[in-house]
């Protein structure tokens, strides 16, 4: 079934999506911009942490950074 008939079918108010069938095929440009970003941000990440003592390094860093944002919003609570 094509993009084209899915898209009719949708509009006259018949299933068309049976079980999930044909979700692809309304949503495949979707598909491929996922498959894309989910690459890019795996090879970003792994770019970023070359070793494990990098990725150590990210973690606490991140750590740091939520503990400082949490006593902001504390001593902006308390005053």
């Amino acid at each position: 079934m094509t993009v084209r008939r899915v898209k009719y079918l949708m509009r006259k108010g018949r299933k068309a999506f049976d079980n999930g069938k044909y979700f692809w095929v309304i949503f495949r440009p979707m598909k491929y911009l996922l498959s894309i970003l989910s690459l890019i941000i795996v090879a970003t990440s792994l770019s970023a942490c070359n070793t494990v003592k990098g990725v150590g390094q990210d973690v606490n860093a991140t750590g740091r950074g939520i503990s400082k944002a949490a006593s902001t919003v504390e001593h902006k609570i308390e005053n």
